[in-house]
C-alpha cells in the first residue's frame, strides 16, 4: 500500500500536482515565471520508494515471528514457525522447535492457572 501511494505521489508530480507537497507548492508560487520541472522532485520520489522497499523487504519473511511475539498464545504452525527462525536467525531448527514447546506448554499453563 505504501508502494501505491508513492506512485501515485510520482504522477501527480510529473502532472504538476504538488498538492501533497506544501512547501514545493510554495517555491513554485512564489516564481510563477520559471516553469517548473518535476523530472528532479520524481527522482527523489522514486529513490524514497526503492529505499523503503529494500529496507523493509524482511519484514515479510519473519511476519511469523513477529505475529507469534505479538500473541503468543495464537495457534502456529511449529515446523513454519521454526523454518522461519532458522532462515531468518541462523538458529539451530530443533532447539527452536523445543524452545517454542516449552514457551507454549508454559504459556497454557500459566492461562490456566
Amino acid at each position: 500500500m505504501i508502494s501505491d501511494i508513492k506512485v501515485f505521489w510520482q504522477q501527480n508530480l510529473i502532472d504538476g500536482d504538488t498538492r501533497h507537497f506544501p512547501v514545493l507548492s510554495e517555491r513554485i508560487s512564489q516564481s510563477p515565471l520559471e516553469p517548473y520541472d518535476s523530472k528532479d522532485h520524481v527522482e527523489i520520489v522514486s529513490s524514497l520508494k526503492n529505499n523503503f522497499k529494500n529496507r523493509f523487504k524482511g519484514f515479510n519473511e519473519i511476519a511469523t515471528v513477529a505475529q507469534f511475539f505479538v500473541s503468543p498464545l495464537m495457534e502456529i504452525d511449529i515446523q513454519q514457525f521454526a523454518t522461519s527462525v532458522t532462515q531468518n536467525f541462523s538458529e539451530d531448527i530443533v532447539a527452536t522447535k523445543m524452545e517454542l514447546f516449552e514457551q507454549t506448554k508454559n504459556s497454557y499453563a500459566w492461562v490456566m492457572a
